[in-house]
């Protein structure tokens, strides 16, 4: 089974759901067609077709915000990528339309209700917010919401008119939310921590720029944690070295035992970290063991390379298209679920001070 359907077409509607046209790729309506799936970001479709089909071939006069493209597959089953049109340019030989997904809307919102949560995930706050949204500017379309049961939860509260809801979604995304749009539906919430897919370097096309990096910016073997007058230290034994660091008492609020976290926190930062990276272009061989439907960002997979086996999460894929030619592309971060205390608590401290929505 191919990672992408053999073919793609695309289709111009009304933003309340009237069909207008469609664009296929065996009649010389489609010179090219790119999009993406992103994580905690808006994503970008851009579709090239000859002029002449735009000035003379029946094609309506282009209205951004007002008419939306729809990228379906060969069938017109399944849909690939949907979004609002924020662009038409007009050359003399091609005309590129360029699109955005439905989170642009968050920048063209005032927060659309007042409300306060107590201890609420980050994804049921950013449900209500989008809901709202949504109900606003009348879009058929439902959100998916899914609760990480590793997640904190937080206080928050809004005011209605008081910000634009892109910088709630932002502050919500700083206390932990994940968010995609796929196929035009909000997902809110990351998928499960078990791999969808796991794939060597044969996988891809460019293997030659995989790299694998082991990264020591990060080290520390001696570590010294100061809470008010008290102190605890820890070092672990380094080939003689000694790489020291210090952890401050703003940092241990609710840590369990000190000792006992500075010693875990040592183990930590005295390793080195091995990630894979991958080129910026890696596309997946066609018969790459995976299916679009599994590359969704946040989905976690693991890629064999230099006889190791590295967990990756996926954060964003590229789309190419033309009626000859298609590839897809994914961009990948390290993961690292066993963070020790002291780690993730410097961590949470450094996404503090955020606006005045977030109590304590």
């Amino acid at each position: 089974m191919p990672v992408l359907p053999d073919k793609q077409m695309v289709s111009l509607r009304t933003w309340r759901g009237v069909q207008l046209y469609q664009f296929l790729p065996d009649y010389g309506q489609l010179i090219d067609l790119s999009w993406s799936l992103e994580s905690r970001d808006v994503s970008t479709c851009r579709l090239t077709i000859p002029t002449p089909l735009a000035v003379d071939g029946g094609l309506p006069q282009i209205q951004p915000w007002l008419h939306w493209i729809d990228v379906w597959d060969g069938e017109g089953q399944k849909l690939l990528w949907s979004g609002p049109i924020q662009r038409a340019a007009l050359g003399w030989q091609t005309t590129v339309i360029t699109a955005k997904d439905i989170g642009a809307l968050y920048t063209r919102t005032r927060c659309p209700i007042t409300k306060r949560w107590d201890a609420t995930d980050p994804a049921a706050i950013a449900h209500e917010l989008v809901n709202a949204m949504i109900g606003l500017h009348n879009v058929n379309v439902a959100p998916i919401v899914r609760f990480d049961p590793f997640g904190d939860k937080f206080d928050y509260a809004v005011t209605a008119d008081a910000a634009m809801l892109d910088t709630h979604i932002s502050e919500l995304v700083n206390l932990g939310l994940f968010w995609t749009v796929v196929g035009g539906v909000p997902m809110l919430g990351p998928r499960s921590r078990k791999p969808v897919a796991a794939l060597s370097e044969t996988d891809f096309m460019n293997s030659d720029g995989i790299t694998l990096d082991r990264d020591g910016s990060s080290t520390f073997n001696d570590v010294l944690l100061l809470s008010g007058t008290d102190k605890s230290r820890s070092r672990v034994e380094m080939g003689g070295l000694n790489l020291q660091t210090i952890f401050h008492s703003d940092t241990t609020t609710g840590v369990s035992n000190t000792d006992r976290a500075t010693k875990a926190s040592a183990r930590y930062v005295s390793r080195f970290h091995d990630t894979i990276s991958l080129p910026d272009n890696a596309v997946l061989h066609p018969s790459a063991p995976v299916s679009i439907d599994e590359l969704l960002p946040s989905a976690r997979m693991t890629i064999e390379a230099f006889g190791m086996l590295i967990p990756v999460e996926l954060t964003g894929i590229d789309v190419s298209y033309t009626p000859d030619t298609s590839a897809v592309s994914i961009r990948i971060a390290a993961v690292d679920d066993e963070l020790p205390e002291l780690i993730t608590l410097q961590r949470k401290n450094s996404i503090s001070g955020l606006g005045q929505g977030v109590g304590s």
